[in-house]
């Protein structure tokens, strides 16, 4: 027992030093004073916004306040900290292992609640200005509270003793959004959590004694994969799972096929865009990075917070982006084609560079359709040239 507790202290350890490094890269003192602007800002447009909205707009915010924290609630993973070779070497040990899982629950019954708490909170002005009863507020909050307890659990032992299927987030899903259905419409007593209760107890009913170590050690793999793949949106991680697939729809943005393609200055340039296009790790990456920076410009409707994202976007992305170069270069048919290294450099830079222009031009585009006029025209597109400097300069120095 004493054995199986060290080597669960261990892993949790290592886990937590190797998170605390990145978030120390990630958090660096300008973009903590970034996010410190940001959430100024925040703050007074959702003041102001509160004063003039209408009840459809309230209401509208708020259900979608409720459903990304319930959509949140339900993809958390836990934490097993199970690897593959426990099959063998700590399976004599499961019955003290299964002491240890309890142990294990606290700690994410505890980020869910932060989590409920802060949309709760951000919600509140809302709920107080469409003046909902106290009573109702403190039983939908009640509500949720128990349903992530019985939800974590119910969660902690199908990935310890079954399997975590579609299904199972589903009903975890729609129970979330009953509740918050349930208080926006009849704010009344709220008893759809039972429903949580009854599900966890049906199910424990007819649970297995057995810990499915090959199924747990698959489901905490695939939690650090996911971790990392988000962390890569900021700082150069590791990721050994790299997959390659065709993606059709992607294949428009392919040069067409020809013996141009395989000339001696053009073949890294098409290698490259095809790299980039069928590599998971990269192609998500950017999608999420612009997509999170289009959410932003939308959002705020400033021209000067618009112009920061452009440049953040941009620096954000470039960091990203000049990794890959070696990562690239690591593979064997860079080391196949008899080509100079100056030709392979600029090859790479020009897609990068032509990637982030066209990139700052649907942001540009974006803030632009929402609030039009030459002079914000002009600060933007200065933001935009600011920008591509940027991208020079890094590519510049960095590959």
């Amino acid at each position: 027992m004493g054995n199986i507790k060290e080597i669960l202290r261990l892993r949790i350890k290592k886990e937590n030093e190797k998170r605390a490094s990145y978030r120390k890269y990630i958090f660096n003192s300008h973009l903590v004073m970034f996010l410190l602007i940001l959430i100024g800002a925040i703050m007074f447009n959702y003041s102001n916004w509160l004063n003039k909205a209408s009840n459809f707009e309230l209401y509208s915010v708020l259900f979608s306040l409720q459903f990304l924290m319930a959509y949140l609630l339900t993809t958390l993973k836990v934490k097993t900290y199970i690897r593959e070779a426990d099959s063998i070497f700590i399976l004599p040990q499961e019955i003290n292992y299964k002491k240890i899982i309890n142990k294990l629950i606290s700690g994410t019954i505890i980020t869910k609640l932060f989590i409920s708490i802060f949309f709760i909170s951000v919600s509140y002005p809302i709920i107080n200005k469409l003046e909902f009863s106290i009573f109702s507020f403190l039983s939908y909050f009640l509500s949720i509270f128990i349903t992530i307890i019985f939800f974590t659990i119910y969660k902690y032992y199908k990935v310890f003793y079954d399997n975590l299927d579609m299904k199972d987030m589903l009903i975890m899903f729609f129970v979330y959004i009953f509740i918050v259905i349930n208080f926006l419409i009849l704010p009344k007593v709220n008893f759809i959590f039972i429903l949580a209760i009854l599900i966890f107890y049906n199910y424990k009913k007819n649970m297995s004694n057995n810990i499915n170590w090959y199924g747990a050690a698959e489901y905490d793999k695939i939690r650090n994969e996911n971790y990392l793949k988000f962390i890569n949106m900021f700082v150069d991680v590791p990721i050994n799972t790299t997959k390659v697939s065709r993606r059709k729809y992607l294949d428009i943005l392919l040069p067409k096929l020809s013996n141009n393609n395989f000339s001696r200055e053009n073949t890294y340039r098409y290698y490259y865009i095809r790299a980039f296009l069928r590599q998971e790790n990269t192609v998500f990456l950017i999608i999420r990075l612009l997509a999170l920076a289009i959410i932003f410009v939308i959002s705020f409707k400033n021209v000067y917070v618009s112009a920061v994202i452009i440049i953040l976007f941009n620096y954000l992305a470039v960091i990203q982006l000049i990794p890959s170069y070696k990562r690239l270069n690591e593979l064997i048919w860079s080391y196949i084609l008899p080509v100079d290294e100056e030709i392979k450099y600029k090859s790479f830079k020009e897609l990068i560079y032509k990637y982030l222009l066209v990139s700052s031009c649907i942001l540009l585009f974006i803030a632009l359709v929402i609030n039009f006029n030459f002079l914000n025209l002009v600060i933007l597109f200065i933001a935009t040239i600011m920008a591509s400097l940027i991208n020079t300069y890094f590519l510049s120095k960095s590959v």
